[in-house]
């Protein structure tokens, strides 16, 4: 099997790139080793996930903000955390990140770790619409 084709030997270049701060390998390789994530042979491990996406959502990468929130949410590597889920669900959602201002709207919508806030919700609903969101 060449170089090209050798998931073991991508992985290794992808954590390279992302271990000297790209961005966007952070943020892959916190998809690569995120147990909500279906990637066959993939190893499963969220507090690994939750660092490669920290790295990258710090530098304001809207998808690691999303799905850094996702983890916090769902206490997958790391404590449960209302206020770090809105907090980086909300970054995402003014990043533009869709499904993270369709979730955001949710929240306000029916209150889950924020008030109720009907103008709020019909705000982010309307801005992940006009992106096409069903």
């Amino acid at each position: 099997q060449d170089e090209a084709s050798d998931p073991a030997e991508g992985t290794r270049w992808m954590e390279q790139a992302a271990n000297a701060g790209n961005s966007d390998a952070q943020s892959h390789m916190g998809d690569l080793t995120n147990p909500l994530m279906d990637i066959p042979g993939a190893p499963r491990d969220g507090a690994r996930s939750a660092h490669w996406y920290t790295l990258a959502a710090k530098q304001g990468h809207a998808r690691a903000q999303f799905h850094l929130a996702m983890l916090y949410r769902n206490a997958t590597g790391v404590e449960l955390d209302q206020e770090k889920f809105l907090h980086w669900l909300s970054k995402a959602a003014e990043l533009g990140h869709l499904t993270a201002q369709f979730n955001l709207a949710f929240c306000y919508m029916s209150g889950e770790g924020v008030a109720q806030d009907s103008a709020k919700a019909v705000r982010w609903y309307t801005q992940a619409a006009q992106k096409g969101h069903p």
